[in-house]
């Protein structure tokens, strides 16, 4: 549906694992711009968007020569078609916003990241052969390059996404809190993935540099099995800091880069930060109902005891322990939880209550499954037979199995990885703050607190500003295919041409599971 009225529909049964396979033909009248897709279904409503490219009888269409050299520049190109021949003489708007990171899997397109900028807004007029032609001069920052394409003109537009990475893997720096009082630290979260298909990168050593004009200071941190890792600086610079994760792999070097204001409470118009999140960390990456769960939880300047639970649906098990050295562990009983369950903990710091949590993988019917692809070569030649195996912990037979082939990274509506998150429950026994910085306790003055900070907790008003979006990506699917019971090695051809490929797959079991994943390969 668009513009209040109903383009298409059609009708398609649930299978035996609850899953939906159809078609919907976009009509040749249908206008160039965002159209929402429903589906009901047994009482139950969802729902996603699409971009229709076309209106008229001009197409556009967004070619790259990526991979590229990250020292190169990056050649774009738009192709203009009238039916099926080249347009000449169309003028075509080209806006590219340039994000000096990677978007790590499941990162929502339009969030505000450091350092994003438009980077090129011209009208280019196609040439003879239909194509609009563009240069993008090469980032000099030494960062890993993502950059969002948009090409209009009249009655058609197109999207793309270019990623331009400095090694085999990119790496995610997250702060937890963009802004931290004067005297409180700061942390960040590392994350290291695949940048064709979001593996994680386990067992990488990434250094974390945190630097204010000529005050430094340095951590290393290594990423566990799944990519992630979690540094902390006790003592930041007031004013600006800036953060740069960087990790060498193959004789590369991937970089990112991220910021930390660092400033008094009563200027800033805001309590005290809640400090750095919370690690958690568990003994198995995976586990079955009925078992035990041994957690371990820190909080660097955390004392006192600690809240430890097992949070779902309602929750199932909790714990108070004492945090001895700003650490905290007990063991938890599983039982038998529904829907999304994590593990979170509860530490007191400075008369503040620091939070954290950690999802936790359980193989059981109505569970987000954890799932993963594994390709029997990484290179292929043109027409050979790739092996694909999932691996999802001895699920039980009968699912329905969406297996695409494309030759990019997917983002947006179309990203397999978002679908087990229809499993998730709605519900939460968790008390979570009003406040979107919950630092004080009524009758508990914080370390360093000064009276002014009490009538300085409402934050002041602010002008927002917009930053740029670099927008959803827009590969092309050379294999799409559907197949019920499917095993658990799925054969399929390489695509007959050169290039870097992905192969996504989404398991819906019979049992209630869902799970996705993703690899990718070369064809040489």
């Amino acid at each position: 549906a668009g513009r209040g009225a109903t383009l298409a529909s059609t009708i398609a049964p649930l299978d035996p694992a609850g899953a939906i396979s159809g078609e919907l033909a976009i009509p040749a009248t249908a206008d160039s711009g965002d159209d929402t897709v429903l589906a009901a279904a047994a009482g139950g409503v969802g729902g996603t968007t699409v971009h229709v490219d076309a209106a008229s009888d001009v197409a556009l269409a967004i070619r790259s020569g990526c991979p590229c050299d990250p020292a190169a520049d990056v050649p774009l190109a738009v192709a203009v078609r009238r039916g099926d021949a080249p347009a000449a003489g169309v003028p075509v708007r080209v806006q590219i916003v340039r994000t000096p990171h990677v978007v790590p899997p499941g990162g929502a397109d339009d969030a505000p990241r450091w350092g994003t900028t438009v980077v090129y807004d011209r009208t280019v007029r196609s040439d003879a052969a239909g194509d609009a032609k563009v240069l993008v001069a090469s980032a000099t920052d030494g960062l890993d390059s993502t950059y969002g394409v948009r090409a209009t003109t009249r009655g058609a537009s197109a999207t793309s996404r270019v990623v331009v990475p400095n090694a085999g893997i990119a790496l995610a720096l997250e702060p937890v809190a963009l802004q931290a009082d004067v005297g409180a630290p700061v942390a960040f979260a590392v994350r290291g993935f695949d940048p064709a298909d979001g593996a994680p990168a386990a067992n990488v050593a990434v250094r974390v540099r945190l630097t204010h004009g000529a005050s430094a200071a340095e951590t290393t941190a290594t990423l566990d099995e799944r990519g992630m890792a979690h540094v902390t600086f006790a003592h930041p610079a007031l004013g600006s800091n800036l953060a740069v994760a960087e990790a060498t792999v193959d004789g590369r070097t991937a970089r990112d880069a991220a910021a930390v204001q660092v400033e008094p409470s009563a200027l800033a118009g805001r309590t005290s930060s809640g400090g750095p999140a919370v690690k958690i960390a568990t003994d198995r990456v995976r586990y079955r109902p009925g078992e035990r769960v041994t957690v371990r939880a820190s909080a660097p300047g955390a004392s006192g005891d600690a809240l430890i639970a097992l949070d779902g649906a309602r929750t199932y098990a909790a714990r108070v322990v004492s945090a001895a050295g700003a650490g905290a562990g007990t063991v938890l009983d599983l039982g038998d939880p529904q829907g999304l369950v994590r593990v979170s903990a509860a530490f007191v710091r400075d008369g503040a209550i620091a939070t954290g949590d950690a999802p936790l993988a359980v193989d059981a019917p109505g569970h987000a499954r954890a799932t993963d692809v594994a390709l029997d070569r990484a290179t292929y030649a043109a027409g050979d037979t790739v092996r694909a195996t999932i691996r999802d912990g001895d699920a039980k037979p009968g699912a329905t199995i969406a297996l695409r082939v494309a030759d990019g990274r997917e983002s947006g509506p179309a990203l397999f990885d978002d679908a087990p998150a229809v499993l998730a429950s709605g519900a939460t026994s968790a008390q979570a703050p009003a406040s979107d910085d919950p630092a004080w306790h009524a009758y508990v003055a914080p370390a360093r607190s000064r009276a002014s900070d009490i009538f300085a907790a409402e934050r002041p008003r602010k002008v927002a500003t917009d930053a740029p979006s670099i927008g959803v990506a827009a590969p092309r699917t050379l294999l799409w295919r559907v197949a019920r019971d499917g095993p658990a090695t799925l054969e399929f051809s390489a695509p007959r041409e050169r290039g870097h490929f992905v192969v996504s797959v989404l398991k819906i079991s019979d049992d209630g599971d869902v799970g996705a994943a993703s690899a990718s390969f070369t064809v040489r």
